[in-house]
């Protein structure tokens, strides 16, 4: 097994055990500890003793390595099950998607610093649980699935564009149930609200499934519905899914709050007269933005699991690049990248779920969906941490400095500002330059390896609203990478981060 000598002893023991594949009383047992013991070390709750962390680098040097050539295999029979059980053979989108897990995947097993140079063995593992989850479409898999590639997991972001996409092409819940559930909702019969109802759902997601209908006065409109009992199926898998006990993992005994914020918000997800005010927040401060459109929202119709918008019809993002000009891409991330970072900076509304099935492109413009995992930054935090970017951008390290050490670090008297300060530099170089900047694939890659090398060497405190900013920020490069985007990214964070020092 390679060296994981830098990593937090909490995080070597649950690697070691998933690489085994022992569930914690099987480590009890193993190891001849109570399987109390193992789940207080795993998570930090407690240090682990000299003793047993010897025991785990004898096991470690123990363990042989993987190669990658017997990795592949395995990972294409999945790949295989997958494309089967969906039926993607007409759907140029999930095709698409399938090549780039596979390619993804490929780069993954070749990128030497990815999961902290454990073996393939480990990378293999966290490739199958990814590729599973796809299997079991209803519920919160997918999702931790897409958030945990953000992490030290280090699967590429295009990965979890894939899965979202993926997860499009889910199983719809039965009509006869929807409308169950919608009846139940209005207390009338679906008759007396829609003139016109297509059973056969337009999208599927993990929460719930989105139905084509028209008004009983004409207006066409798309229904978004929940799953039928989604929120105890997520109770449910909460309580027993093991990507989240693994994400969990990766953080120390201070962060373990990050674990319950993602539970938190993965239900927010579920209300959806809060996703409901928070798109009108969002067409409200989009209003003026010649080139995005958020849908309206018809609000007397929205119900705790049922939410109507205007229909729009458009073209999909896959459809869009592959067909657009350098030119039209590049006004598409102009357009993205401003806005985003307008809401984000300028509001304290940080939208979150940035994948390729959450735009459409209609009339030359970008529409914009899905607005139930936003984050309301708090306003305190929100000034200081665009006070500190803005003087990153201005190369100003002596005041950036002071304000690291209380943003960022777990330490203030054990924080190596250099190391951070040149990582910083490296992972926002298209912030750096007051020029064009094109982001390709390469840079992603580049950036995202910056930032798994230096989260191995330094601790920095996870707090959820840093988690959710590394979301935001990851998510958008997968997008801007995906569009090859070029423009002056400079100028407008500059503008947006302004709007923020001046809340």
């Amino acid at each position: 097994m390679t060296t994981t000598q830098n990593l937090h002893p909490a995080e070597r023991m649950v690697m070691l055990r998933e690489t085994l594949g022992l569930s914690q009383r099987e480590m009890a047992k193993e190891f001849h500890v109570t399987s109390g013991a193992i789940s207080l070390w795993e998570t930090g709750t407690r240090p682990i003793p000299g003793p047993i962390l010897k025991l785990i680098e004898l096991y470690e040097k123990a363990l042989p390595t993987t190669d990658k050539g017997h990795s592949a295999p395995k990972t294409e029979s999945l790949l295989k099950e997958i494309r089967s059980s969906l039926n993607v053979k007409d759907c140029p989108e999930a095709q698409e998607a399938l090549n780039q897990i596979k390619s993804g995947v490929q780069a993954y097993f070749d990128d030497s610093t990815s999961m902290n140079n454990l073996n393939g063995k480990l990378k293999l593992i966290l490739v199958q649980r990814l590729l599973k989850s796809l299997r079991n479409s209803k519920g919160v898999s997918v999702k931790i699935a897409q958030l945990a590639s953000f992490l030290e997991m280090g699967l590429p972001l295009e990965v979890r564009n894939a899965l979202g996409t993926l997860q499009s092409r889910s199983q719809p819940s039965k009509p006869g149930a929807v409308i169950e559930l919608i009846e139940e909702e209005y207390g009338k019969p679906l008759k007396e609200i829609f003139s016109y109802w297509q059973e056969k759902p337009i999208a599927v997601t993990s929460i719930g499934q989105v139905h084509y209908a028209k008004l009983r006065s004409g207006e066409e409109v798309a229904v978004k519905v929940q799953h039928p009992e989604i929120r105890e199926i997520l109770q449910k898998q909460f309580r027993n899914i093991e990507l989240l006990k693994t994400l969990g993992s990766f953080f120390g005994k201070d962060d373990n709050g990050i674990v319950e914020e993602l539970k938190r918000v993965l239900l927010q997800e579920c209300d959806y007269h809060f996703e409901a005010t928070t798109q009108d927040k969002f067409r409200n401060i989009w209003s003026e933005e010649s080139g995005v459109i958020v849908p309206y929202v018809y609000r007397d119709l929205v119900r705790e699991r049922v939410m109507v918008t205007e229909y729009i019809k458009g073209e999909s993002f896959h459809s869009f690049v592959a067909r657009a000009t350098q030119s039209q891409r590049n006004a598409v991330a102009e357009t993205l990248f401003d806005c985003l970072t307008k809401a984000a900076f300028g509001y304290g509304l940080t939208y979150t779920d940035q994948h390729p099935d959450n735009f459409l492109f209609a009339d030359g413009k970008v529409v914009v969906m899905d607005f139930g995992r936003v984050i309301e930054y708090p306003v305190d935090r929100l000034k200081l941490e665009c006070h500190f970017y803005l003087l990153m951008m201005n190369k100003d390290y002596e005041k950036c400095r002071d304000l690291a050490a209380k943003l960022f670090a777990k330490d203030e008297h054990d924080f190596d500002f250099d190391a951070f300060w040149n990582f910083l530099q490296k992972s926002h170089h298209h912030l750096m330059v007051d020029e064009k900047f094109k982001v390709s694939r390469e840079y992603v890659q580049t950036i995202t390896r910056e930032g798994r090398i230096f989260s191995k060497k330094h601790q920095l405190k996870m707090s959820k609203e840093a988690f959710w900013a590394y979301v935001f920020g990851a998510s958008s490069w997968g997008i801007l990478a995906a569009l090859e985007a070029e423009t002056n990214f400079r100028r407008i964070a500059l503008r947006n981060t302004n709007l923020g020092t001046q809340l």
